[in-house]
């Protein structure tokens, strides 16, 4: 590891990050410390980062999988954490479940987003991004359900997603959304539509927006 630039970071301390500090004792090292609550989420992305550089330095995809499943192993050990040992990898030629298709998609299955379902996409508006309501559209096809904070609600644009409104509400997909009625920006006919959809789907509220 190389030398590290003063500025600001939020690092848990392994050993590589510990013999840097002390080979530099001249740095002001400040450190702090982590909820209980937290040290989940924390200890988890640090070991997540760690592990996918193991596993792309190992090119056998049988190899991987053994990885994988020998840290399962070690983690279902304990009889606290027996409930656990199901998440053991299977070796498949086709290991990633795309799809289990409902009857009324049997023939063509199921439309899908180009973006991943499992991670976060940023939309940039680029002519080479996919279209932000051609996403939206297919992921609300098979969505257990949708948050949608928005700041305001404009006819406009919810005609471009009512068909995906109207599948999740055919589907008792719960809908949560949050708009607001500042500068009375958002349509009333918008709104109208949305509250009109079944009682199991939540209708827009507006909220007074703040002065």
């Amino acid at each position: 590891m190389p030398n590290l630039p003063a500025g600001l970071y939020e690092s848990l301390l392994y050993e590589e990050l510990r013999d840097v500090l002390e080979r530099q004792p001249e740095l002001r090292s400040v450190f702090g410390k982590i909820e209980a609550d937290e040290e989940p989420a924390h200890y988890a992305a640090f070991l997540t980062r760690v592990v996918e550089k193991a596993l792309r330095v190992e090119t056998d995809s049988a190899i991987r999988l053994q990885i994988c499943n020998a840290i399962l192993d070690y983690l279902t050990g304990d009889p606290k954490r027996e409930f656990l040992s199901g998440n053991r990898l299977v070796h498949s030629k086709k290991p990633l479940l795309l799809e289990i298709t409902p009857d009324r998609y049997l023939t063509q299955g199921m439309p899908r987003p180009e973006t991943s379902l499992s991670e976060s996409s940023l939309f940039t508006g680029s002519s080479t991004d996919p279209q932000l309501v051609h996403e939206l559209l297919h992921e609300m096809i098979s969505a257990d359900g949708a948050d949608v904070l928005i700041s305001f609600i404009k006819w406009s644009g919810l005609r471009l997603l009512m068909h995906g409104f109207e599948e999740m509400a055919g589907r008792e997909a719960p809908v949560r959304m949050i708009t607001t009625s500042y500068m009375g920006a958002s349509d009333p006919e918008a709104i109208e539509w949305l509250a009109r959809l079944p009682l199991h789907c939540t209708p827009a509220l507006p909220r007074r927006g703040l002065p």
